[in-house]
């Protein structure tokens, strides 16, 4: 397909992604709009919500600083957080590097975030 192309109906149904924003701090606030963009992007292209992980270190929208709080708007002033109706897998002090590692491998403790997605193979 090109890139001005949808992708196919039949196409793959496993396909899972992985979305990270592990910045902090709200000059960083960038990094997460480029983050839910991405995100907002998977789901519309068909990608459903339980196959794709997200991973959020810091939510700007509820930050102090946000002149317009619980919204994250993009240049055309498209809010990009939705909240309660975004599924955020891991946020705040649980985006680490070993979480991340833990995703990507697949790996799942019996006692701690056993409940948190990861990939699956």
């Amino acid at each position: 397909a090109t890139a001005t192309e949808r992708p196919s109906s039949s196409g793959h149904t496993n396909n899972w992604a992985v979305v990270l924003s592990s910045s902090r701090y709200w000059f960083n606030y960038r990094h997460l709009i480029n983050a839910l963009s991405i995100y907002k992007l998977l789901l519309k292209n068909g990608f459903n919500d339980d196959h794709i992980i997200l991973l959020l270190a810091d939510e700007y929208a509820v930050n102090a600083r946000n002149p317009r709080p619980n919204e994250l708007p993009q240049k055309n002033q498209q809010n990009l957080y939705e909240g309660d109706r975004m599924e955020i897998d891991y946020r705040g002090d649980d985006v680490t590097a070993e979480e991340l590692v833990k995703v990507l491998t697949g790996y799942k403790n019996s006692n701690e975030n056993s409940h948190k997605p990861v990939l699956e193979s």
